[in-house]
């Protein structure tokens, strides 16, 4: 008996049997429906791949070809269609095909090329033929050995009932285990989580110990530094201590909690005068136009303020006057015929007393104050007077 050339494989996926351009000759006209059968016999169909060697095409399934001869005992006991020969239907093809597909092997592996070469050999009348008009034809034809679906045959139908409970009872079983290996996992995972939780406790309960060397915990207490050192951490538990939602904003807004002394020298601007001492030494010092700091005398300036949609203020004119420790009159008031100057509704006064003694103001006969001129209003010792002259109201304001 001679040898398979491949070993049976029910898989249809081993790749020792897998077979890769194999060429195929179509014999017969190409007017006719030409059948191939592959040298090593039987094929699981829905691995077969056809080129046409004359144009390198691929054929298409149940266009360009069909398989048949279908074994049934094969296909019914491993579940996948398999089949023997390939037959050719389009004229377009040429004489040779290659072919590419899955041998089931074992005893399947034997070609039936010579019945394909009996069949072509064959001097076939194609003549139209009414089967009535066969003469010697028999009464019956017996048929050839076939498979039959269980549920097909009379009497069977109990058998039927019971292998299904027999499958139900197979799937039930199947479920059962799977909920065991569920399980199992399941508790496999809970006792790392439990092992876990175990470690990371104490780690919490001795962050100083000896593998706390060369890491940084998340947080800090007393004895060790995390993302922030201990002292921070100790003024954070001083304020959670402390503080509630009723004297928080209080407390943090009251004065007498922030009070501190920082020194002179430590602030921008102020270093050399905590030095010396000398006003001239201070830093970015105000430009006090109009002073004159050697006879301690200031610029009258006096301001219109124009009316309009942007307010400005402008200079009008400027005036240095010498105050001495007597009575002084604003200039403008009607009754004060000896005082040459002027001064316009609008205009802004302001007078600085140097003197050590206090000065009157008045506007014409009347000490003024505020908005009206019966109060008197005092210019104090070594201070600025500014006011805004109405001549209407007749009155500073």
């Amino acid at each position: 008996m001679r040898p398979y050339r491949y070993e049976l494989d029910p898989t249809g996926v081993s790749p020792d049997n897998y077979v890769v351009n194999e060429v195929m000759t179509l014999v017969g006209g190409v007017d006719t429906v030409r059948a191939a059968m592959p040298e090593y016999g039987a094929f699981f169909s829905d691995t077969v791949t056809v080129y046409d060697v004359g144009n390198s095409r691929p054929l298409v399934k149940d266009e360009d070809f069909y398989f048949t001869e279908l074994y049934e005992l094969p296909t019914a006991k491993y579940g996948r269609e398999i089949c023997a020969v390939i037959l050719f239907v389009k004229n377009t093809i040429s004489s040779n095909v290659r072919i590419n597909y899955q041998a089931l092997g074992g005893e399947y592996s034997y070609s039936n090329q010579a019945v394909i070469d009996q069949i072509n050999q064959l001097q076939l009348d194609n003549r139209n033929v009414a089967y009535k008009d066969i003469i010697g034809k028999p009464e019956g034809f017996n048929p050839t050995h076939h498979l039959h679906d269980i549920g097909d045959v009379y009497g069977f139908e109990y058998i039927t009932l019971a292998i299904d409970r027999v499958r139900q009872a197979i799937l039930l079983g199947d479920r059962v285990n799977n909920e065991r290996i569920f399980q199992f996992v399941k508790d496999q995972v809970a006792e790392l989580d439990a092992t876990l939780r175990a470690q990371m406790a104490q780690i919490e309960a001795n962050p100083g110990g000896s593998s706390d060397s060369n890491h940084q915990h998340p947080y800090a207490n007393g004895t060790s530094g995390g993302f922030m050192s201990p002292a921070m951490y100790n003024k954070l538990l001083n304020i959670q201590a402390n503080a509630t939602k009723n004297n928080t904003d209080l407390y943090l807004l009251s004065r007498n909690n922030h009070v501190g002394t920082q020194p002179a020298s430590t602030i921008t601007g102020l270093a050399n005068v905590a030095t010396t001492g000398n006003y001239e030494d201070l830093l970015n010092k105000p430009n006090l136009e109009g002073f004159d700091a050697d006879n301690y005398q200031l610029k009258l300036k006096e301001l219109v303020i124009k009316a309009g949609a942007s307010s400005v203020l402008e200079f009008n004119r400027q005036t240095i006057i010498d105050v001495t420790p007597h009575d002084v009159y604003i200039p403008g008031d009607p009754n004060d015929t000896g005082n040459p100057n002027t001064a316009k509704n609008g205009d802004i006064v302001r007078l600085f007393n140097n003197t050590n003694t206090n000065v009157n103001v008045y506007w014409g006969n009347y000490k003024v104050k505020s908005a009206t001129p019966e109060n008197p209003m005092v210019v104090p010792a070594k201070s600025i007077f500014t006011c805004v002259y109405s001549l209407d109201k007749k009155s500073f304001f």
